[in-house]
C-alpha cells in the first residue's frame, strides 16, 4: 500500500523483497563471466510506479495518482455543495 496515495498494489509488485530478488540474481550469476551476464525483465524489481498505467483505446497511458486524487476530491466537493 502506498502511504502517499492509499492505493493498494497488485500481487506482482515486489519492491519489498528487494534483498531476496537481488540475492537470487547474484546466485544466478555466480561463476559466470561479466561479459556473459544476461538479465530478463522478469528478474527485476517491480515497484508501484511501474503499474500506474491504464489502457485507453489500445494505448497505454501513465496516470499521475496525485492529480487523479485531487480531481476526484474537487469533483466531490463541488457536487456536495
Amino acid at each position: 500500500m502506498s502511504l502517499s496515495s492509499g492505493i493498494v498494489a497488485s500481487e506482482d509488485v515486489n519492491g519489498h523483497r528487494i534483498y531476496d530478488v537481488g540475492d537470487a540474481l547474484l546466485s544466478k550469476f555466480h561463476g559466470i563471466k561479466f561479459s556473459e551476464v544476461k538479465s530478463e525483465r522478469s528478474d527485476c524489481i517491480k515497484n508501484f510506479s511501474a503499474h500506474s498505467k491504464v489502457k485507453v483505446r489500445d494505448e497505454n497511458k501513465t496516470v499521475d495518482l496525485l492529480i487523479l486524487f485531487k480531481r476526484i476530491a474537487i469533483l466531490k466537493k463541488v457536487t456536495s455543495n
